[in-house]
């Protein structure tokens, strides 16, 4: 350490012999996981009275957890795989049944409408990455940038809501049928698709709520619902006159 003041020097000897010893490869624990950092031969091995060193035995904990939490991650990507949405899809398949009932009949109507509805979630489809992204200028600011895609996507919404106009049998159905096939055609496991949600996200709330037994309202309805403060403390003072009395 002091070689510099003293002027002493190790022995050549005594040093490649401490090299060798000593110089090896860095133990497993020591080094970077995202780096080959290595010496020339074989890591120092530990003496066996010391015991395990404990930084190996945090590798080792580490190795276990990285194992366990990618197993629960392979098996939440395998249940991701598996399937979609079921009540999300049930309008659109009971559609597709219904339809198909009805050609055996021959009664063709059905699917032709169903076939309508499905060209315009599709066309629809087709237009939202250019109104997620809008226009690359980098001339015009962000806050503007960012209005002409929430005014792009807006548009879309209302497009998607108000065609096709020229149903007949599916007129009362049509917006759970829309909804349902825009998460059924469009599903990705592999990453998420809002597509549905932003186009109808009160419709798919809705088919979720009647799957579960409720029923969706209106927030006027809502409002009808609840029962002002005022008159809560006016049936509190005519409860409590009437226990008085």
């Amino acid at each position: 350490m002091d070689a510099l003041k003293s002027g002493l020097r190790h022995k050549k000897s005594v040093l490649e012999e401490d090299r060798k010893k000593y110089g090896g490869q860095k133990p497993r624990c020591m080094r970077q996981a995202s780096t080959e950092e290595t010496f020339d031969e074989n890591p120092v091995e530990r003496g066996p009275a010391l015991g395990l060193f404990i930084l190996d035995i945090l590798l080792k904990k580490g190795n276990e957890l990285i194992e366990e939490h990618m197993q629960l991650f392979q098996k939440s990507t395998d249940a991701a795989e598996k399937g979609k949405d079921e009540d999300l899809c049930r309008p659109y398949l009971e559609a597709e049944r219904k339809a198909a009932r009805a050609k055996d009949m021959g009664m063709e109507a059905l699917e032709n409408e169903l076939d309508s509805i499905k060209k315009h979630v599709r066309r629809i489809r087709q237009l939202w990455p250019s109104a997620c992204h809008g226009e690359n200028s980098q001339q015009k600011p962000e806050s503007s940038r960012r209005g002409e895609r929430n005014k792009a996507i807006d548009d879309l919404v209302r497009k998607f809501k108000s065609e096709p106009a020229d149903l007949v049998f599916l007129t009362d159905d049509a917006a759970l049928i829309k909804a349902s096939f825009a998460y059924l055609d469009f599903f990705t496991p592999q990453k998420s698709e809002n597509f549905a949600f932003r186009m109808d996200f009160d419709t798919i709330c809705e088919i979720k709520a009647r799957a579960n037994g409720s029923a969706s309202i209106t927030r006027q309805f809502g409002d009808f619902m609840a029962v002002p403060s005022s008159i809560i403390r006016v049936l509190a003072a005519v409860q409590d006159q009437n226990n008085l009395a």
